[in-house]
């Protein structure tokens, strides 16, 4: 290891050791290994169908409705603030 230009090979020899350890203990820990999984496919959305079918469409416009009927109304904003500016 002189030859090869390392000043401590005792310090080489550490770290790989102390590195092989960490490794170690984090596969083991861990208990998990991740692998690729190929994603089901997804089903089109009504509104990527085109809605040639009458039945989706009136169902989408029923659905619609009734999200728009459960929103409550917004409440109304508080008036503006009124700061005398004399001072500044």
């Amino acid at each position: 290891m002189f030859e090869a230009g390392i000043i401590d090979p005792m310090k080489v020899v550490k770290s790989a050791v102390v590195n092989a350890c960490s490794v170690a203990g984090m596969m083991i820990t861990t208990e998990a290994a991740v692998v690729e999984k190929d994603l089901p496919t997804m089903r089109k959305r009504v509104e990527d169908e085109g809605m040639e079918n009458t039945h989706k469409k009136q169902e989408f416009e029923n659905l619609r409705k009734s999200v728009n009927e459960r929103n409550a109304p917004m409440p109304k904003l508080a008036p503006p603030m009124k700061f005398d500016m004399k001072g500044l």
